[in-house]
């Protein structure tokens, strides 16, 4: 997870017109979203769409302190770049030890993620799942996938 975080606040802070793209709060998203698709923080939390002032309680982002790792991130004042990375790190990593070995297990993030892929895949229009499919049918075949079809 520290490398995670250290590598994409590192890079969001050396570079101007990523920081114009993405704001703090934008960036804290997108590392939750990473921490849960590789497994640190189970995928059936709800996820809100955008970092909002009022998150419902139910999101992993209220447990989330935005407003001390905002301060702590904001190199307008001359923050140094890895107190923002320890914190947010801490923050991060105090989140996930509120879940158990089982809310955790490999089994179940396999096949949450799986389900989750097969959503984000069935949401795409039709037309360009059959192209999908047409594209990378023999290396479904090869490494052993389900060859989806088009229903």
């Amino acid at each position: 997870m520290f490398l995670l975080v250290d590598y994409h606040i590192q890079k969001w802070h050396r570079s101007l017109s990523l920081q114009r793209c993405v704001s703090r709060s934008d960036l804290l998203y997108r590392l939750l979203i990473v921490f849960q698709l590789n497994g640190y923080i189970p995928l059936e939390i709800p996820t809100p769409k955008t970092v909002t002032p009022n998150l419902p309680h139910s999101s992993m982002f209220h447990k989330l302190n935005f407003e001390k790792l905002e301060g702590l991130c904001n190199f307008e004042n001359n923050v140094n770049v890895s107190m923002c990375v320890e914190a947010v790190h801490g923050d991060f990593k105090r989140l996930r030890g509120e879940f158990t070995d089982s809310e955790l297990s490999q089994e179940k993030w396999l096949a949450l993620r799986e389900k989750h892929v097969e959503d984000a895949f069935n949401a795409v229009p039709s037309w360009i799942r059959e192209k999908v499919i047409a594209a990378f049918h023999r290396d479904f075949l090869l490494f052993g996938y389900h060859v989806p079809t088009i229903d």
